[in-house]
């Protein structure tokens, strides 16, 4: 997983890897919806959704149908915590600032498909304890071009976080609305 991080780490920085006419976006985004599962220790499980979500990305052709996507996101998790038959229901949130790194090609016009990878950094936590990680993640999305270089996106994705089975692992779907700008 290192190399593929840097791999897309050198990439994005070559100036050798890009096509001689780079096209470059930058976009803002939100979630609307974010559920997942999240474990904690050996009989408990978290059950998150999104309090709030914002985050900030830009995109670089690489060539004519593969840009490289960087981005950071802040996110405040509603965490309901479950554990033993006799335990009441803890709720909380927990605070992450992540780095989401991704290939995006567009296919036809409307309709684009990511994958890559994503660094969770925790901030802040009253409930949980997991650590901060390295997990896969993709999707496919809608985009509605207007205007001569603004476009609308619609970005439903997963997230995928202790995926070797050594751990119990981390599993969320998301969407996210938000609006680019191409130069």
């Amino acid at each position: 997983m290192r190399i593929f991080l840097l791999l897309g780490l050198f990439l994005f920085l070559s100036n050798d890897a890009v096509s001689q006419k780079p096209k470059q976006s930058i976009g803002v985004y939100t979630s609307f919806l974010k559920f997942g599962s999240i474990p904690t220790q050996a009989d408990q499980t978290a059950i998150t959704n999104s309090k709030f979500l914002i985050g900030a990305e830009y995109n670089r052709h690489l060539n004519s149908w593969l840009m490289i996507c960087g981005g950071i996101e802040y996110a405040d998790d509603n965490i309901t915590r479950t554990g033993q038959q006799r335990e009441l229901p803890r709720y909380g949130h927990v605070k992450f600032v992540s780095f989401p790194i991704y290939l995006r090609t567009d296919i036809l016009k409307y309709f684009f498909f990511t994958f890559g990878t994503i660094v969770d950094v925790k901030l802040n936590n009253d409930i949980i304890n997991p650590s901060s990680t390295l997990g896969l993640t993709g999707g496919t999305g809608l985009q509605i071009p207007f205007k001569k270089h603004f476009r609308f996106f619609l970005h439903p994705y997963y997230q995928l976080h202790n995926f070797t089975g050594k751990e119990a692992s981390i599993f969320n779907l998301d969407i996210r609305m938000g609006l680019s700008y191409q130069f």
